[in-house]
């Protein structure tokens, strides 16, 4: 854990209401965010209102980690489901979420975006604003997402032509992975 988390994280529950409203929250760690979070409180996670969650692009969804090595909070898939559930049941007044999904494919590693646990978790999330999926993700998660939240999460009309047939691209093998 960086020191400057590792000290946020410890005198979390000293930060004012309001500056935890005002912020926008960085995640790119779960482990890490995690642990900040069970020091702030369920209390005061209630105060979140804005995040920017980017898993690592080499995403375990085991959480069996690299050449046998355990993953870290970057890639492990439950923790992120973990980190995503903690702040359905406690961050109840999410008003912006905007959601990066990377992937290397040529390590074969494909991301969060063919992860269904760590989708159908997102999808528990309160957000009474608007939630952005951008990156790479399976087919049916703009609408799954949609249905489970209530409100569009992704627009064709918003992606480049390069971005779009890179999309399409990664989607081939993940139709019917969520309904």
């Amino acid at each position: 854990m960086s020191r400057k988390l590792q000290f946020l994280a410890s005198a979390s529950h000293l930060l004012p209401s309001n500056e935890i409203q005002s912020a926008h929250w960085l995640v790119g760690n779960a482990t890490q965010f995690l642990a900040f979070l069970q020091n702030l409180g369920p209390q005061k996670t209630s105060d979140l209102r804005s995040l920017r969650i980017c898993p690592h692009a080499v995403y375990e969804k085991t959480g069996a980690g690299w050449l046998g090595d355990k993953a870290n909070g970057y890639s492990s898939g439950p923790e992120w489901c973990k980190l995503l559930n903690k702040l359905a049941d406690e961050a109840t007044d999410l008003e912006y979420v905007y959601v990066f999904l990377d992937c290397y494919e040529e390590g074969f590693h494909f991301g969060a975006g063919r992860d269904v646990n760590f989708v159908k978790a997102l999808g528990k999330l309160k957000v009474s604003g608007k939630m952005e999926l951008v990156g790479l993700f399976g087919k049916g998660w703009p609408k799954y997402l949609e249905e489970k939240i209530g409100m569009p999460v992704w627009s064709k009309e918003s992606e480049s032509e390069n971005n779009l047939r890179r999309l399409m691209d990664y989607q081939r093998s993940t139709e019917g992975q969520i309904s």
